[in-house]
């Protein structure tokens, strides 16, 4: 089965959304999306944030999976 690549597919619209997501605060959201750091789109030039919820989820995951190389249990 595809990947759902309509606009409805991104559950988190907006900063906010995306910051209440993460528990960060919306300017830090622009800020990593701005930064390149961020899983997350903009519609046209100024249109909202968005992303999807398992996107944002498998890139913590992966972070985590980093941060953890290396390390003994």
């Amino acid at each position: 089965m595809g990947k759902d690549r309509s606009i409805g597919a991104f559950d988190l619209v907006g900063a906010a959304a995306i910051a209440a997501f993460l528990g960060r605060s919306a300017w830090k959201v622009r800020d990593l999306h701005r930064q390149g750091f961020l899983p997350a789109v903009r519609l046209g030039k100024n249109g909202p944030l968005m992303a999807r919820s398992s996107t944002l989820l498998r890139w913590i995951e992966e972070d985590e999976k980093k941060a953890c190389a290396g390390t003994a249990p």
